[in-house]
């Protein structure tokens, strides 16, 4: 028996979706990054048992996750309001309200 095949564009034929893990999701990294300033500046300036020799890893590090955090964290919201703005034009224009 001749085996039968599908056209290209047939539904068995797409890949199947993969699921989004917990990493995946978008501010899964800015959360980890305003971690790390939390806990860079608290060890820096409010930690009574700090020790001098750890100082300019600390601030290094505050400085390089706050400015990462704010840079994914406006990313984020660009890319929010662009798929609000893309599904908004997908629907067409809505009713009136009242």
């Amino acid at each position: 028996m001749a085996e039968q095949t599908k056209p290209a564009g047939s539904a068995s034929a797409k890949k199947p979706q993969r699921s989004m893990g917990p990493f995946d999701h978008p501010w899964f990294l800015p959360g980890l990054l305003y971690f790390f300033v939390l806990w860079a500046g608290y060890d820096e300036f409010l930690n009574p048992d700090f020790d001098p020799k750890y100082t300019w890893f600390n601030r290094t590090i505050l400085g390089l996750s706050s400015v990462f955090a704010v840079y994914y964290t406006v990313q984020n919201i660009r890319d929010t309001r662009r798929a609000k703005a893309r599904e908004s034009a997908k629907s067409g224009p809505g009713e009136p309200l009242g």
